[in-house]
């Protein structure tokens, strides 16, 4: 385990402050990133375009494209609320039960979808 004086202090970093937001146009250059440098564990900071992470994003398989899209999502969307995901786990069960007690009539998502297309064009 290495520790504090085995960590390279050009790449300041100050974990406990609050993340501040430029206020400056963005200059395209993303440099949120840090990796482990050297095989020593120093820390480096790494400066890429923006465009070339898209890039590298866009050479992403669909599946891992769908997991970073996942991922980001949850990190701008923040923490479930417990007590919403409870309320919609009992209205997906509730709705189920209708489904299996035949209380409801499913309709095909095509009619769904012709019936809405008809009141649009009203």
């Amino acid at each position: 385990m290495e520790g504090i004086d085995d960590v390279d202090k050009s790449a300041s970093l100050d974990v406990g402050a609050a993340p501040r937001r430029s206020t400056s146009s963005l200059d395209g250059t993303f440099r949120a990133s840090l990796r482990r440098g050297t095989p020593t564990g120093n820390l480096t900071v790494m400066t890429r375009s923006l465009e070339t992470i898209e890039g590298e994003i866009r050479e992403l398989s669909v599946a891992d494209k769908e997991t970073l899209l996942r991922v980001l999502w949850e990190e701008l969307d923040g923490p479930a609320d417990p007590e919403v995901e409870a309320e919609w786990l009992r209205e997906v069960q509730r709705r189920s039960r209708e489904i299996d007690d035949g209380l409801v009539e499913c309709i095909p998502a095509e009619e769904v979808f012709a019936r809405l297309e008809t009141l649009i064009k009203k």
